[in-house]
């Protein structure tokens, strides 16, 4: 049986073994578990205190089950066995992730709040703290046929909780929206608000796994710059920043065209390995599922229902 004085490295690792599975829970790492042997010794009381490095395994089946987890050829013994550098590097290799991603997960990790929780266990979703430029579909009737690129800051809020603060460059005006950043499964949610009008905007997006170089989802609310209400949606397209990009001061309605946006990427001093593809790829993303609903529709399809329900007088007699 392993020695006590392993326990942190074994904590560390499961840790590791967690975030390169893109698991999002210590349940889900559970399951992982499960699904190669269904009477693993791995149950959520047990993962609580191997994580928290306060104890071991009693059986050597589990670390055999641990490689099968990690689809690896190494022994259970190696991975209880081996250095944390040497675990890092064989998950790199497993998972096609450099090993300084993985360093800096574990730096992302150690910062956050002692104890449990998502940030804690796995350190992905601190891996989502940092700066994104917005790509989306302009809303606005003046800008029909634009795009609209927005930034959005992600960042530590209270406990193991996440901050994400919107802004976008309306006709002279920032306009800055934030809320909490909600986890489900494989899925991030945020409702924000505008704090000086208290218009909502909604965003739901694909989880991914650490470095988070991008995120993508769908994002809805109303036309900020409109006569009239115009409930809409849209495709949004997020890619990382480096930190001393300025991205308040280049928010700004853009016109589609060829490369605009790994372009716009290229000034703020985002590494692209192809920017012609990523250009195609992003406009083909945009391209689709953006719509509204105008007071057009209310009332020519409320019209009809109306003119049933509502009681007209009788003649009196």
């Amino acid at each position: 049986m392993p020695e006590p004085r392993i326990r942190g490295d074994f904590a560390e690792k499961l840790r590791l073994t967690a975030a390169a599975l893109h698991c999002t829970s210590r349940k889900d790492l559970c399951a992982r578990f499960r699904a190669v042997n269904p009477a693993t010794q791995c149950d959520l009381e047990r993962l609580h205190k191997w994580i928290q490095g306060r104890a071991l395994p009693r059986s050597t089946q589990l670390y055999d089950d641990w490689a099968k987890v990690l689809g690896t050829e190494r022994s259970g013994t190696w991975l209880i066995a081996c250095s944390v550098d040497d675990f890092r590097a064989e998950v790199s290799s497993l998972f096609g992730v450099s090993v300084d991603d993985l360093r800096q997960l574990d730096a992302a990790r150690s910062r956050a709040s002692p104890g449990t929780g998502k940030l804690s266990l796995l350190g992905g979703a601190m891996a989502l703290c940092g700066s994104f430029a917005c790509y989306s579909h302009a809303w606005s009737p003046h800008f029909r046929g634009h795009l609209i690129r927005g930034g959005m800051q992600i960042s530590p809020s209270r406990g193991t909780g996440l901050l994400a603060t919107y802004t976008e460059s309306l006709l002279g005006r920032r306009v800055r929206l934030t809320g909490d950043i909600n986890i489900a499964g494989r899925s991030m949610h945020c409702h924000m608000r505008e704090p000086d009008s208290d218009l909502p905007l909604f965003f739901s997006m694909f989880l991914p796994g650490p470095p988070v170089s991008l995120l993508c989802g769908i994002m809805s609310g109303v036309a900020f710059v409109a006569h009239e209400t115009l409930p809409s949606y849209s495709r949004v397209l997020m890619v990382r920043c480096p930190p001393e990009a300025d991205l308040d001061a280049s928010n700004r309605y853009m016109e589609r065209g060829d490369l605009a946006i790994s372009r716009d990427l290229a000034r703020l001093g985002v590494a692209m390995g192809a920017p012609d593809r990523l250009d195609r790829l992003a406009t083909e993303f945009l391209a689709e599922n953006m719509d509204q609903v105008s007071l057009g529709d209310l009332v020519a399809l409320s019209g009809l229902l109306d003119e049933a329900r509502i009681e007209r007088p009788t003649a009196s007699l």
